[in-house]
């Protein structure tokens, strides 16, 4: 699986939100801090070790985000909503990560997908439509991966068939 830092130092991905206690991310952290627009500090960290930052492809989206932030609470639903979109996940699986908060059920719902960076959950009800969306924004021949439970599948870039396949199976597990 590609890293999400990876995949935005390749284009791939519009903005990553990373923390320096990560080995991996660290190590190209200066080179981003000299690249890149970013933010970082306490308005979007998440969690109160190491030092967090949320880097853009550009200065449009960091303005953009910033602006949209001014009114947004930090670790509110809508905090959340915004850095999914922002981050470049499907729409849909931004929603169900926000109504998985709100609905602790829809969690036997869930779903894994990793692919070009992108590592989101998803309704298995969404699963289509979002690996569709992912396939779309991220054109790659890399495989996706679909996490059910502990175990991970692979899925060929617009493999629709198996992915009906892992679908079932899902629904299977809840």
């Amino acid at each position: 699986m590609m890293p999400s830092f990876e995949s935005f130092i390749k284009g791939h991905k519009p903005a990553i939100y990373e923390n320096s206690l990560c080995p991996l991310f660290s190590k190209v952290l200066p080179d981003l801090l000299l690249k890149y627009p970013f933010i970082n500090g306490d308005n979007i960290a998440l969690n109160d070790e190491g030092e967090t930052y949320l880097f853009f492809d550009n200065e449009e989206l960091k303005e953009s985000f910033e602006n949209q932030l001014s009114d947004i609470t930090k670790g509110s639903l809508e905090f959340h909503r915004l850095l999914g979109r922002t981050l470049g996940y499907p729409p849909k699986a931004v929603d169900f990560y926000i109504h998985k908060e709100v609905n602790s059920q829809l969690s036997q719902r869930s779903v894994g997908l990793y692919y070009m960076g992108v590592n989101c959950s998803s309704d298995v009800l969404d699963l289509d439509e979002n690996c569709q969306w992912l396939w779309e924004h991220y054109p790659s021949h890399e495989q996706l991966q679909i996490r059910i439970d502990s175990s991970f599948y692979k899925v060929d870039y617009c493999d629709f068939d198996r992915l009906h396949q892992l679908k079932r199976l899902a629904k299977v597990a809840v």
